[in-house]
């Protein structure tokens, strides 16, 4: 990925505070997670920064089929060890296609700084 963030210490520290798996948000159908409750990630938006810089947004959802719930300050604030910043989350409900199984998704939009284009 690109200088600013470091994914696999991100991936870790999502581990090591929750418990569960991430992923990449773009997955092939055999690669669909197993586990009733898991996280996503994926690159977002770029925009320009203060100093001639650029701010990536960084999407990172748990998805739990559960309705389990994470620590999210604890999260936010570990996270900052692998160069994210958090900016806010959002909530969301649906059902798993063809079925009759609810989930729920909590996005935490994050970003980091970065020189140039990712």
């Amino acid at each position: 990925m690109a200088s600013g963030m470091d994914l696999d210490k991100l991936v870790q520290i999502v581990h090591n505070t929750t418990g569960y798996k991430c992923y990449e948000r773009k997955l092939e159908k055999d690669e669909i997670p197993t586990e009733r409750n898991y996280f996503l990630y994926r690159n977002g938006e770029l925009s320009r920064a203060d100093n001639g810089k650029y701010k990536r947004q960084f999407y990172l959802s748990f998805v739990t089929l559960d309705m389990k719930e994470v620590d999210e300050i604890g999260l936010i604030e570990n996270i900052r060890g692998a160069g994210l910043l958090f900016e806010r989350t959002e909530i969301d409900y649906g059902l798993i296609r063809n079925t009759d199984q609810e989930a729920q998704m909590t996005t935490f939009i994050l970003y980091y700084i970065t020189r140039g284009v990712c």
